[in-house]
Formats: structure tokens, sequence, C-alpha cells
């Protein structure tokens, strides 16, 4: 479970950090599949794990325009089911129960974006129906 392996943190910290991992998954993915929404879940989740990478959730999802919605603003509160799905999503990356295909994700964009990870370093671990998922190939 990756909150219970942050360093001692009150209940309102706790909150917070699930509060910003719920927001980056209906922000980036409100309106993708449940996979989609677990994917980017552990995008955020492995990027604090990671030694490039602030080391809280919160600062992950606020790190200098990282995630689109982050730069350009929310557009709209959260709200009905895709919310609700994106706090379900959050539930489970936190407690592990994800597909072993996307436990390993970094990065992600918009696969309409015609940019891909020139980098031979990652390699593609998912493609949903509007984004494309990577990580590293030797998990640095």
């Amino acid at each position: 479970m990756f909150l219970l392996s942050f360093p001692a943190q009150s209940k309102e910290k706790i909150s917070d950090q699930f509060t910003c991992l719920a927001y980056n998954i209906y922000y980036e993915a409100g309106s993708e599949s449940y996979e989609t929404k677990l994917a980017v879940a552990f995008v955020t989740l492995n990027r604090v794990q990671h030694k490039s990478y602030p080391k809280t959730i919160c600062n992950v999802v606020y790190q200098a325009c990282q995630f689109v919605w982050h730069c350009e603003g929310p557009k709209r509160k959260p709200s009905g089911p895709n919310w609700t799905e994106s706090i379900k999503a959050a539930i489970c990356a936190i407690n592990s129960c994800v597909p072993n295909n996307i436990r390993e994700v970094l990065f992600f964009h918009d696969n309409s974006i015609k940019y891909a990870y020139k980098n031979k370093k990652v390699v593609i671990i998912l493609i949903s129906d509007k984004m494309i998922f990577y990580k590293y190939k030797d998990n640095n």
C-alpha cells in the first residue's frame, strides 16, 4: 500500500494526499475507462516512489505542468459518476488492486498528440482509447 510507506502523517495529510490522487485521476482520465483511470493513478503513485520525482502525491500532482489539468487549470468541479469512479480507482490503486500490466507505468500522453517518447529507455505498457502509457525498460 502506497500511503503506508510515507513518513508518519496525520489523518488530515493522508486525506489531502488521497484527494490529490482522486483529482488527478478525474482531471486526466475522468471520462476514460476504469483501466485508464487506474493507469493514471499508478503513474502518480509510481512517481512518488521514483527517485526523480517529489515524495508525496500532492507534490507530484502539482509539480510544474506535469499534468495538463494543473497547467491549464481545472475546467469543471468534480462530480457525477466519473468522480465516483475516480475515487474508486484511487482507493483501488492505493490498495494495489491493479492489473500487473499497469503497475509500472510512469508516463503517459494523449494519443491524439503526435508526440511519442523517442527515448529508447522507455517501453509502451498500455494503449487505451485516448492515452498511451509508458515505463522505463530497466525500471529506473
